[in-house]
């Protein structure tokens, strides 16, 4: 018998199995021993990826010849593409193949892509032949060479995006949260798994960026499909160590069904106690892989769904009809609940990522209208971003080896601080960024209006302030949209991230041209920004920023957390069932 329970407590308490189907061991599986793969995975896949993307107006406007203003945004909708595909891989994760098929398939569609765009620089038939002179008699693509193009990079941002929410979900399931332990270490996955990101982004930005500047289109082209193959191999030779969970079905579907089902019961009371809804008695809930969620007190009108009418019954067997179109679990209601509890803290999200995608536009460009030489070298302005990278990693180290112990002391929780609350520090931060942008522009004009100029090296506390935000923010939202996610809608929950970068610039773009129309002319964003009032910009997005983080605060206060019940035999018995399957028809709601 000791023998029994000592095997019993080696399994995980989240129902994941191994890679056989067979509940997951403690020690056989998971840990940072499966996970370190995963991360080593996302950096070289970021890799990958930004040797395709971080160049890719340059591309688009010398090798195929298109103009600036189409190149940009082209660009632009290329990236927005390529977050919100990360809502069919979450899709197609959660429902279907499970995460790690999902994760596999989309690296394999990723690396079609690469060897397509790879094709598409090298072979002289699929690109237009280089200019006899420089900027003179320069022929433009053909639609078939722009067409072939086109679909190899939407290739990419498919199986990147695909790719992406599966990843980061799956390397969370390798740690067990309802163990102590291990619940910390997920914690510490996340951080990693953003510095992970970091690291390969920085490594492309110097490396994969130089050599494509040299015009060696091909090679940068054909690494980065080197890249990606390593990176699938890495992600392939620790599957026997994996842990996986089970796909719950169609997510939507479960969705469609509560709202039915409440709708069809609008008329009658509702239930005052949560144990008088309708549950399985079973050890697991009625959706695949997923713990039971325990009632909340939110939302109260969609537990119209799980309480029992006259309908529901079957007078003749004497027993609950099961149909989920009329009669649903609590844990089903709670899926929906949970979708609604979440999208005011996500709308406020989308906002952050206005704010801060400035540095990867209007940063750049404050930056090349500053002094960019230091001593006999020329700074290029967009290289300043690895500082941001650097501070995201510098600022991950600090977190696990420093701060946390003392977080710990101050929350006395292991895992030192939630999501929100790390969303909650991070937000504001990129307002101050903001503001201090929108100083130094002030001191660049003031020094413009004298005949001389401002020092790029000023930019260094914006990027400095930016990375600090982006490590509480983004990892805090990959923590809080994972965690708070229903196991059977982790990689949606996942995608959520990825959505709102996508929408928050096309929010940025959005307001670049309101500010642009409504500040007359030559109004706050002229071709020439010297003539213009960028701080203006500035100190806008800064006093948003500070408007956004109060409607976090609220949204946040007023959010109420999702508890789970551990995959053992659940303590809540149901009052209306007996253990022989017959009802109680006290519980039974008439309208």
């Amino acid at each position: 018998m000791a023998m029994e329970l000592e095997e019993m407590d080696e399994l995980t308490l989240d129902g994941t199995l191994d890679v056989k189907g067979n509940p997951a061991g403690r020690r056989s599986t998971g840990g940072f021993k499966s996970a370190i793969f995963i991360l080593v995975n996302q950096g070289l896949m970021c890799v990958s990826l930004y040797g395709i993307s971080i160049n890719l107006a340059i591309y688009l406007t010398t090798v195929l010849r298109e103009g600036d203003s189409s190149a940009a945004s082209n660009t632009s909708n290329w990236q927005g593409a390529q977050y919100l595909f990360s809502f069919i891989g979450g899709f197609l994760g959660d429902a279907y193949l499970g995460r790690y098929k999902s994760a596999l398939l989309f690296q394999l569609v990723f690396l079609i892509g690469l060897v397509l765009t790879a094709l598409s620089a090298t072979l002289e038939y699929l690109r237009p032949p280089a200019c006899e002179v420089e900027g003179i008699d320069c022929k433009r693509a053909t639609t078939t060479q722009i067409g072939i193009f086109y679909i190899a990079v939407y290739i990419v941002a498919l199986g990147y995006g695909g790719y992406q929410p599966n990843v980061l979900s799956f390397g969370a399931d390798q740690f067990d949260e309802e163990h102590p332990k291990e619940k910390v270490r997920k914690a510490e996955f996340f951080n990693w798994f953003y510095a992970a990101l970091t690291i390969g982004t920085l490594f492309a930005s110097i490396l994969l960026a130089y050599i494509e500047n040299q015009g060696k289109w091909a090679l940068g082209f054909w690494l980065s499909t080197g890249m990606g193959t390593v990176a699938l191999s890495t992600f392939l030779v620790p599957t026997w160590r994996y842990r996986f969970h089970e796909t719950g079905g169609n997510p939507l579907c479960r969705i469609a069904q509560v709202v039915t089902a409440a709708f069809r019961k609008r008329h009658i009371k509702i239930p005052l106690e949560g144990d008088q809804l309708y549950e399985v008695i079973n050890t697991e809930s009625t959706i695949k892989g997923s713990r039971k969620i325990i009632h909340s007190s939110s939302l109260r009108c969609l537990d119209k769904a799980a309480a029992i009418t006259e309908t529901d019954f079957d007078n003749e067997i004497n027993q609950i009809r099961k149909n989920s179109w009329h009669l649903c679990t609590v844990t089903q209601v709670e899926e929906l609940k949970w979708v609604l509890r979440m999208l005011p803290v996500w709308a406020t999200t989308i906002f952050y990522t206005t704010a801060y995608t400035q540095v990867y536009s209007v940063f750049v460009i404050q930056g090349a209208a500053m002094d960019t030489q230091l001593g006999g070298f020329n700074v290029p302005p967009a290289s300043l971003y690895a500082v941001d990278c650097v501070t995201v990693v510098l600022c991950v180290l600090a977190y696990n080896y420093w701060l946390l112990p003392q977080i710990k002391k101050w929350t006395a929780l292991e895992e030192g601080l939630t999501g929100l609350q790390r969303i909650s520090v991070g937000m504001p931060i990129v307002g101050l960024a903001m503001f201090e942008a929108g100083l130094v522009e002030v001191v660049r004009r003031n020094k413009v209006q004298r005949s001389d100029n401002l020092s790029i090296l000023w930019q260094l506390p914006l990027y400095i302030t930016t990375g600090i935000s982006e490590t509480f923010t983004y990892i805090g939202m990959m923590h809080f949209f994972y965690d708070q996610a229903p196991d059977a809608m982790r990689s949606l929950g996942s995608a959520l991230p990825q959505a709102s970068v996508a929408l928050g610039n096309y929010a940025s773009s959005l307001l670049i041209a309101i500010v642009g129309r409504l500040s007359g002319s030559p109004g706050w964003l002229p071709d020439s920004i010297d003539k213009g009032h960028l701080d203006y910009f500035f100190f806008l997005l800064g006093g948003l920023s500070f408007f956004n983080f109060a409607l976090f605060s609220w949204a946040a206060v007023h959010y109420e957390y999702m508890s789970r019940h551990e995959v053992s035999p659940s303590p809540q018995s149901l009052p209306f069932l007996y253990s022989n399957g017959v009802a109680n028809e006290d519980h039974i709601y008439r309208p």
